[in-house]
C-alpha cells in the first residue's frame, strides 16, 4: 500500500515487482492507509513496520508467526526497535531487564510501536483497525484491543533496525498533531479528571519541546487551541469505557509524569550517541 508518495515509486513498483499485489493511493491519509492496506491481505497475521525500518534477522517473522499461532487470544506481538546509527534500544516500555529475566512467554503491554509488530488481522478489524491521524495510533489501538480482552505482549527477540529517516522541514506540523494526539488519547480512555491530569502533563511536555526546537509562538499557541479541542471533541464523542483492571493493563501501572521523564531520559541516551 503506497501512502500517496509522488517520486516515481508507483512506476517502478509496477515495472519491477509485477507480481506483487501493489496499490498506490493518491494522497496521504495516515494511518488508515495501513487499514486498507490489510483489507487486501489474505493472510490472518499482519507485519507493522516503518518504511525506514527492517527486520534485524532473517528468520524474525519466522519466530513470530509461530509465537503468535500458539497463543490465539494474542492480538499483538511487539517486539525492540534498535537505532541504525547508534545501537541504542528505544525504550518505548518500562521494563528495565530486556533478556535474562523475561519469560519465554512474553510481558504484557498497553502499547506497541509500529516498526516492529505482527497484528491478528481479525482483531485488529474487530476494534476497529488505526484511527485516523499518526502519532499515537498503536497506543489506541491497544487499549480497544484491551478493551475486548485480547492481550498485547512484548517479546526482546523480535529486533527491527530503525534507520531514523526525519524532515526537519515538518517540525512545526509534526509538534501540532503530536499536541493533539496525546491530549485526545487521554479523554478517550481515562476519566474526565484523571485526563485532566495526565494532559497538564502531556502539555506542559509539548510546550518544553516546542520551545526547545524553537518554533514560532503562533505554533505554540495553535497547539494549545488544539489540545483544547481534542480534549474537548474526545471528552464528549470518543470516549471508550475500560475497567480499571483494562486501565492499569494500558498504562503497566506507570504515571504520566514518570512515562514522560522516561522518554525525555531515552531521547538524550540517543542525543548522546549521536
Amino acid at each position: 500500500m503506497d501512502n500517496g508518495s509522488n517520486d516515481g515509486t508507483d512506476a517502478m513498483m509496477r515495472e519491477v515487482y509485477p507480481e506483487m499485489t501493489y496499490r498506490h493511493l493518491p494522497e496521504n491519509i495516515g494511518p488508515l492507509a495501513f487499514n486498507k492496506g490489510a483489507e487486501l491481505a489474505s493472510a490472518p497475521l499482519l507485519f507493522r513496520t516503518d518504511d525506514d525500518a527492517y527486520p534485524e534477522d532473517t528468520d524474525t517473522l519466522e519466530r513470530g508467526v509461530l509465537f503468535m499461532e500458539q497463543r490465539t487470544n494474542l492480538a499483538v506481538l511487539a517486539g525492540e526497535i534498535v537505532d541504525e546509527r547508534t545501537g541504542v534500544v528505544f525504550n518505548w516500555h518500562p521494563y528495565a531487564a530486556r533478556y535474562e529475566t523475561i519469560p519465554e512467554d512474553g510481558l504484557d503491554v498497553g502499547f506497541f510501536y509500529g516498526a516492529c509488530a505482527i497484528l491478528r488481522k481479525g482483531p485488529f478489524f474487530e476494534a476497529g483497525g488505526f484511527w485516523d491521524k499518526f502519532y499515537l495510533e498503536e497506543a489506541d489501538l491497544a487499549a480497544r484491543l484491551i478493551a475486548r480482552d485480547y492481550e498485547v505482549k512484548y517479546v526482546p527477540w523480535m529486533r527491527t533496525i530503525h534507520v531514523g529517516a526525519y524532515d526537519n522541514k515538518d517540525h512545526s506540523a509534526r509538534w501540532l498533531l503530536m499536541s493533539e494526539q496525546v491530549v485526545r488519547y487521554q479523554f478517550r480512555y481515562f476519566s474526565s479528571v484523571r485526563a485532566f491530569g495526565r494532559s497538564v502533563v502531556a502539555a506542559c511536555s509539548q510546550l518544553v519541546l516546542g520551545v526547545y526546537h524553537k518554533l514560532p509562538v503562533r505554533v505554540l499557541f495553535t497547539g494549545i487551541q488544539k489540545m483544547i479541542h481534542a480534549a474537548r471533541q474526545a471528552n464528549g464523542h470518543e470516549r471508550v469505557t475500560l475497567t480499571s483492571k483494562q486501565l492499569l493493563k494500558v498504562t503497566l501501572g506507570e504515571s504520566m509524569i514518570a512515562n514522560t521523564l522516561r522518554y525525555y531520559k531515552g531521547a538524550r541516551k540517543l542525543r548522546r550517541k549521536t
